[in-house]
């Protein structure tokens, strides 16, 4: 069996658990998240361009988590997902360079 087939088994078995009502783990979550990190990366190797633009990115994130909300399948997995989703681009907000955004004033 190589590399791959495992890494896919375990990445099918941590959606699937996503898909659970249980509560999930920490080591799941972090995993989980990770895998999300560096799918958003690839997709969207530039994230925002100012932080404006990231929160608009982060509102409509969670406004997709109240549509799952609402949503009358019920869908756990697409919930959790849009979570996730969420947790994403507060990361990749903290990892913003906002050196031109937030100048700081020398005191003389």
């Amino acid at each position: 069996m190589s590399i791959g087939t495992d890494i896919m088994k375990l990445n099918n078995a941590l959606y699937e658990e996503l898909a659970s009502t249980q509560r999930l783990s920490q080591t799941t979550i972090n995993i989980l998240l990770g895998v999300e990190i560096m799918n958003a990366k690839t997709k969207h190797p530039i994230f925002a361009k100012t932080p404006h633009h990231a929160l608009c990115i982060l509102a409509e994130e969670v406004g997709e988590i109240a549509q799952e909300l609402n949503n009358p399948t019920h869908d756990v997995k697409a919930y959790r997902t849009e979570i996730l989703q969420v947790m994403v681009v507060c990361q990749r907000m903290l990892e913003q360079d906002l050196s031109n955004e937030f100048v700081q004033e020398s005191k003389e």
